[in-house]
């Protein structure tokens, strides 16, 4: 949350026009709902794992394997957006 506050509040200081400031806006938006999408799968994930290997099912299992592969695209989502307290290092860009 705190770099969408701190973007928002840069771009206001910045004199940004409207059509900018809501570009801003919603570009770190769209960056928060997928983040919030991605940990959510990610912790059904490995409820999904935990219920399958409690009825029977081995490590090997492909159910199990597609799931472990849905926790590790989230870890790499993470490691993909990274966020320091003064930037973010991952943002989409604009053609």
């Amino acid at each position: 949350m705190q770099p969408k506050l701190m973007a928002k509040s840069q771009a206001i200081g910045r004199g940004y026009s409207p059509t900018e400031l809501f570009r801003v806006r919603a570009t770190h938006a769209q960056i928060g709902w997928l983040e919030t999408s991605l940990a959510a799968e990610a912790a059904q994930a490995i409820c999904g794992i935990e219920r399958a290997l409690r009825e029977g099912a081995g490590g090997t299992d492909v159910f199990v394997h597609r799931k472990l592969l849905t926790f590790e695209a989230w870890e790499a989502g993470l490691l993909g957006t990274w966020e320091t307290p003064s930037e973010m290092i991952c943002v989409p860009r604009f053609a």
